[in-house]
């Protein structure tokens, strides 16, 4: 039996802040450029355009063996983002909405690398709110 572990990715970059109102995350595999819009009493509303490799693995059981899967793909998403000022700065946000196209999207059988095959491009709605 052939063995297959996780999926490893660097994780490098920098963060780059020219003034109090603009932030770059320049970090691989999840960069973004952050812009700041307005403050709303206590809380500071950003826009930002990002992008990710994203994806997962999973084992799945098929019809005669066991396999292990990979999903793959890369997101650019356009969004806006909420918090306190000096959390936001941390990258600690209250909540946030966004809109990205996911593109590149394949499906990695491990065992039977033969059936791999590609998805089409897709849209993406992704928000969170921390209460």
């Amino acid at each position: 039996s052939s063995m297959s572990g996780g999926r490893l990715l660097p994780a490098f970059g920098l963060l780059w802040t020219p003034n109090a109102q603009t932030r770059f995350d320049v970090f691989f595999p999840h960069p973004k450029l952050a812009q700041h819009l307005t403050t709303m009493g206590n809380y500071d509303l950003w826009w930002y355009l990002a992008g990710e490799y994203g994806g997962g693995a999973w084992t799945v059981q098929r019809e005669l063996l066991s396999d292990r899967i990979d999903i793959n793909d890369i997101r650019v998403m356009l969004g806006v983002e909420f918090g306190q000022g000096a959390l936001l700065a941390q990258g600690r946000r209250t909540g946030f909405v966004e809109l990205g196209w996911v593109t590149a999207r394949e499906v990695v059988y491990v065992e039977t690398p033969d059936q791999t095959h590609s998805l089409g491009d897709s849209w993406m709605v992704r928000a969170g709110f921390k209460y």
